[in-house]
């Protein structure tokens, strides 16, 4: 799912659905930029068969994720589906505009759920129900402090950590490619918290972030539906 080594659920980041913008090294020779409209579909693939019928109703809250690079640039664009399962997906690119989605609660993906949106006319993401599906939405928040004790509990007196940029992921990564620009990027605020919406998804975030002193180590916890605090105790600046 992620395009590695080129540009990981959300997002993410993610703070206010607003695109996240990474700088990357220049590229050397000019392109046109050219410009994405599309329509994005997450349907309930009743028959996991991965073609869309008139009477596979769309799934709401699905997480749409648009990666693309512009002359360099890392431009980030966050959208939830509607209730007919719908986002409208537009923005820019030079070299590449991938769009992936998060699979829903209770559903499996039917369809390859990261597209190459450069050559495509539209954007449809089939999901089969496995079991019981849900609907709602994930919300991560992630408290992060400094840990002065080194006890792992924030004690009332540890100050928190703002301005901690986090970079998350929705499947496993290898640790050489923790910095691999599909992951989600999102900032704790002045006090120490980061709220990350995830749409209609549960199960496990992988997650690392910029100031632990095992900032080379991808983490995971556990989600679901509704909110669920992650804790991060950071040792204190030498």
């Amino acid at each position: 799912m992620l395009r590695l080594l080129s540009v990981l659920l959300l997002g993410l980041l993610v703070v206010g659905c607003r695109p996240v913008e990474i700088e990357l090294a220049p590229v050397i020779g000019g392109q046109d930029t050219k410009g994405i409209d599309l329509n994005a579909l997450a349907y309930a693939d009743h028959n996991g068969d991965g073609i869309h019928t008139e009477d596979e109703p769309g799934i709401a809250d699905v997480l749409v994720v648009a990666s693309s690079n512009i002359h360099g640039s890392m431009d980030r664009r966050i959208w939830q589906t509607g209730e007919d399962g719908r986002a409208r997906v537009d923005g820019a690119y030079t070299h590449f505009f991938d769009v992936w989605a998060v699979p829903p609660c209770g559903y499996a993906p039917t369809t390859p759920t990261e597209i190459d949106a450069t050559d495509v006319n539209a954007l449809a993401f089939g999901f089969e129900p496995t079991g019981d599906p849900q609907t709602g939405t994930a919300t991560l928040i992630f408290e992060v402090w400094i840990d002065t004790d080194n006890s792992g509990t924030r004690d009332p007196d540890e100050q928190p950590a703002a301005g901690v940029e986090f970079l998350i992921a929705p499947e496993p990564v290898p640790p050489q490619y923790m910095h691999d620009l599909d992951f989600l990027v999102f900032t704790t605020d002045q006090n120490g918290e980061a709220r990350v919406e995830l749409g209609n998804s549960c199960g496990t975030v992988h997650f690392t972030g910029s100031r632990s002193a095992a900032e080379d180590t991808i983490r995971q916890a556990s989600y679901t539906l509704g909110e669920t605090r992650i804790g991060w105790p950071l040792q204190p600046a030498e």
